[in-house]
């Protein structure tokens, strides 16, 4: 399998401007059960704190705490935002940033008919095989294109699950270890989930030398975490990428960067 990596001055040495945006989850405009335990809040140093009101800018009381999990990004500083009184069914919602300069923020959101907390997630639909390239960060290079065999995996949610959906942290376990490759250095994940978006992620494997999953069939799972709460699971799910013979081997002297150390280098034929 043909692996080309891109090879210059710029991917030894790449920079990258940070821009620290204020971020919310749910989303804008997301509709989440009024019951719920705590919101997302994140953003950089220059946010001393966080403002919950109605619709008409009445303050409403809440209360900061650190997060009790995974956070929704690794580039913000992620707090909980936990109503002080019980939110309203069919109500809308908005959300502040306190900042020192005064720059203005805001985010709203919508509260559906309240919920019981989920305690399943739901099943891993796999998608069908695509050959092809692929660009990804790697340990070299800010961003490198390879070749390679692909699936996309998207969470079927249970009936429990769905109403939290734009509330959960996403996170993807491959053979039972954490997946979270990037598209380049300088890209971040979906708030929330991965490099495809939220409840969805891309498993690939190469058939040459690389430090990308060997070929074969892996194992995929979902787990997913709302404000203060323990981890559920989806089921889980074999996903087969494989090999044809005329395809081994090919070597390249760059490593994929798929975040956690995962997989080995795929040995040549007859090992």
């Amino acid at each position: 399998m043909l692996i080309s990596m891109l090879a210059s001055a710029v991917a030894h040495a790449c920079s990258c401007a940070v821009v620290v945006t204020p971020t919310v989850l749910p989303g804008h405009g997301a509709t989440v059960p009024a019951n719920l335990p705590a919101l997302w809040v994140g953003a950089g140093d220059n946010t001393e704190g966080w403002i919950l009101m109605d619709a008409r800018g009445r303050r409403l009381p809440a209360e900061l705490r650190a997060p009790r999990g995974p956070t929704p990004s690794a580039h913000l500083e992620w707090h909980e935002l936990v109503p002080g009184d019980p939110l309203q069914p069919g109500r809308t919602y908005r959300i502040r940033p306190v900042r020192p300069d005064g720059e203005a923020w805001e985010t709203t959101f919508h509260t559906g008919p309240p919920a019981p907390l989920p305690r399943t997630l739901g099943t891993v639909v796999v998608g069908p095989l695509v050959e092809g390239p692929l660009q990804i960060k790697t340990l070299r290079s800010c961003s490198g294109t390879l070749d390679a065999l692909q699936r996309i995996v998207v969470v079927h949610h249970t009936s429990e699950a769905a109403p939290w959906r734009e509330l959960f942290v996403y996170n993807t376990l491959v053979d039972e270890q954490p997946w979270s490759p990037r598209t380049s250095l300088c890209t971040q994940p979906v708030t929330g989930g991965s490099w495809t978006g939220r409840g969805q992620d891309r498993v690939f494997a190469t058939c040459g030398w690389s430090t990308a999953l060997r070929p074969g069939a892996h194992t995929v799972r979902f787990e997913a975490h709302l404000p203060g709460q323990g981890p559920i699971y989806t089921d889980t799910a074999t996903v087969p990428l494989h090999c044809s013979e005329e395809r081994w081997p090919v070597v390249t002297e760059d490593r994929v960067d798929l975040g956690p150390v995962l997989g080995n280098p795929a040995p040549p034929p007859g090992k």
